[in-house]
């Protein structure tokens, strides 16, 4: 089993093959730690539609993520605030991360990859 830090800097999209392949790792029992940065932060948004027809929704995808085993799904607060968001508008199965908390995951992963 490989640890992955994934690091998510894209808005969503009409096509989720972002987050497709996050479960995907998680399906082959890798370790993955997920942060959201940047416009990948509106992957965490709540009450998400699908974004096109027959599509799936992010926020679905979002709670499939814990039924597939990860148990770390982050932002940094900094680029929350930023982008005019507040805690309150985020998927509560993510939680804030620090910068020296994301150092060390690099550290310890065994692959790193942005999307």
């Amino acid at each position: 089993m490989k640890k992955l830090l994934i690091t998510i800097n894209t808005a969503p999209t009409p096509d989720t093959e972002t987050l497709e392949f996050v479960l995907a790792m998680l399906a082959f029992d890798h370790e993955v730690r997920l942060t959201f940065i940047g416009d990948g932060i509106f992957w965490l948004i709540t009450n998400q539609q699908a974004r096109k027809p027959a599509g799936k929704s992010p926020q679905k995808l979002i709670a499939a993520l814990e039924m597939y085993g990860c148990e770390h799904i982050t932002y940094f607060e900094n680029q929350l605030t930023a982008r005019g968001l507040a805690t309150t508008n985020i998927n509560q199965s993510a939680t804030s991360l620090s910068e020296e908390a994301y150092a060390s995951w690099q550290a310890d992963a065994d692959h790193c990859m942005v999307l």
